[in-house]
């Protein structure tokens, strides 16, 4: 079995870091278009398709191209592949929580009781999901981010750094939200919200 990267920007080598500290020790490949061809396990990104039934898939698609990581982990899904997950040794998972395939858990991280992950979530540096939250497929929680009780984030939304979630907040999919943002009501699908208290606004915000 091989171990193959989807992306390997900057988002990719932080991934291979929380690789490292796992227990896998499987041939890894790599697919992305800045790569040198000089080695036989590196590979155009578009090649994915060809490879898609024979690895563990650890998707490194960032949160500028939210659809796209949608998008994977259902060609993955509906393939006989198989996404892998990652939780770092310094991050508590209740035993209670529901971790779907793919999902990506970093450093000192917190997921309380009955808490969902869908597939290909990622929770980055430094989270605190509260008890009864449900983060729907190909989400990116960023770096310090507070999600209160009885939560639901929709499909392949971005939550920026800083960002505090309320209780009983519903997010919808698609959704993006900019960096130390309050959420104190529920946000529909499509919107980019921002701010504290949280603004919807008319166009959307530049993700750096």
């Amino acid at each position: 079995m091989n171990i193959s990267f989807l992306g390997f920007g900057e988002l990719g080598k932080q991934v291979e870091l929380l690789l490292n500290s796992s227990n896998y020790d499987y041939p890894r490949f790599y697919f992305d278009d800045k790569l040198s061809r000089t080695s036989n396990n590196h590979f155009y990104f578009n090649e994915y398709i060809n490879h898609i039934n024979n690895s563990l898939w650890l998707l490194c698609v960032g949160y500028k191209h939210m659809s796209l990581r949608l998008k994977l982990i259902t060609e993955i899904s509906n393939a006989s592949g198989k996404l892998l997950n990652l939780v770092h040794p310094t991050a508590y998972v209740s035993p209670l929580a529901n971790v779907s395939s793919g999902s990506l858990i970093y450093p000192m991280c917190n997921l309380d009781k009955e808490v969902f992950l869908g597939k290909g979530v990622l929770i980055n540096n430094s989270v605190t999901i509260s008890h009864n939250c449900e983060i729907q497929d190909g989400s990116y929680i960023s770096p310090g981010v507070t999600i209160s009780g009885n939560v639901k984030i929709g499909q392949a939304s971005f939550v920026g750094s800083g960002t505090v979630i309320s209780n009983d907040i519903v997010i919808g999919n698609h959704v993006h939200i900019g960096i130390g943002t309050v959420i104190t009501q529920d946000v529909p699908d499509d919107a980019w919200v921002i701010g504290n208290p949280q603004k919807i606004l008319n166009k959307p915000f530049k993700l750096n």
